[in-house]
């Protein structure tokens, strides 16, 4: 279902909250983890559980980043621009538009 709401090479980054009401956000993160729109240059989890383990968790299970709630821009900022990725490369100069 994850992989329906996301059509391929429409988005660039996916923010991801895993306290979603329809879906849990870590099987949708999972399901993205095994087609990955080609597109899709970063997949970044918002959180309130920043524990260590459950961040590793996170990116075991194919996120580029995790970022804790409250979001802070700069945080989202910082994860854009961060050389830590898993599908794709580094964004360096915002989105294409």
């Amino acid at each position: 279902e994850a992989h329906r709401l996301l059509p391929p090479s429409e988005y660039y980054v996916l923010l991801l909250d895993l306290n979603l009401a329809d879906i849990d956000g870590s099987e949708a993160l999972n399901a993205l983890r095994h087609s990955r729109p080609p597109g899709l240059r970063r997949i970044l989890v918002l959180s309130g559980d920043a524990r260590p383990e459950r961040i590793e968790e996170v990116i075991q299970l194919g996120a580029d980043d995790m970022l804790p709630k409250p979001l802070r821009i700069e945080s989202l900022i910082a994860a854009l621009q961060s050389d830590k990725t898993v599908g794709s490369s580094k964004i360096e100069d915002g989105l294409p538009s």
